[in-house]
């Protein structure tokens, strides 16, 4: 069995520091603990953070069989709705993901792809040097 290493601070001193920096929390474990590692965030079991490419290629290409992450994600929830393919597992999963697949291949992916960057250019036209802003309003 492979032993994923995190930070060894307490819980609570962990989600204060996801909370008011996770960017600088993620880094830091990532430096520190390197590709893989964990964080006690919440609940009984530590979330595992990846950040190898073939290892999140392996992840996405593995069986869903493999996984039992809609349990996982269930502190989500109340974000995302019950019926969101992260909480998901199984034959629902793949039968929501199949609806969702046909539309990002192609000619529509160049598509959506210029259409992000015009919103992205719309949305921080609006920023201004040296003023603050909301960032969840603007990626919204």
């Amino acid at each position: 069995m492979i032993q994923i290493k995190g930070p060894k601070i307490p819980r609570f001193a962990q989600l204060m520091e996801w909370v008011f920096n996770p960017l600088q929390l993620m880094e830091k474990s990532a430096q520190t603990y390197g590709d893989t590692f964990k964080l006690s965030l919440v609940g009984n079991y530590p979330l595992i953070f990846v950040s190898h490419p073939q290892a999140i290629k392996e992840i996405f290409t593995a069986s869903p069989d493999k996984f039992d992450s809609g349990r996982g994600n269930q502190l989500i929830a109340s974000l995302l709705g019950e019926e969101s393919l992260v909480l998901l597992d199984g034959a629902a999963h793949q039968r929501q993901r199949k609806l969702l697949t046909p539309p990002f291949h192609g000619d529509r992916m160049k598509q959506y792809g210029e259409l992000i960057c015009e919103i992205t250019e719309k949305v921080i036209s609006n920023w201004k040097i040296g003023e603050p802003f909301e960032v969840r309003n603007s990626m919204q």
